[in-house]
């Protein structure tokens, strides 16, 4: 089993490529990060094969949100309007 999901929705996110955990990309062990200069920073982990998602969020180097999921098996993007 593997988490389904869209690289280019990731780099459009995260406007950066992603960065292997273990060296090699074909592992499936990613990270994606992205920060603005407001000092806000997303971290985003994924194993693609054990189904695992860590996502941080940071503000001016404090914990705003630290979630861990596992049993993922999808990630899409919502266009919803708010």
């Amino acid at each position: 089993m593997f988490i389904e999901y869209s690289e280019y929705e990731l780099l459009e996110l995260f406007q950066s490529e992603p960065i292997s955990i273990t060296g090699n990309l074909d592992d499936g062990e990613l990270m994606y990060m992205y920060e603005d200069d407001r000092k806000f920073k997303l971290i985003f982990i994924l194993d693609v094969y054990k189904q695992t998602v860590s996502l941080s969020i940071t503000f001016k180097d404090l914990l705003v949100f630290k979630g861990e999921f596992s049993n993922v098996t999808s990630m899409k993007k919502d266009d919803g309007i708010f």
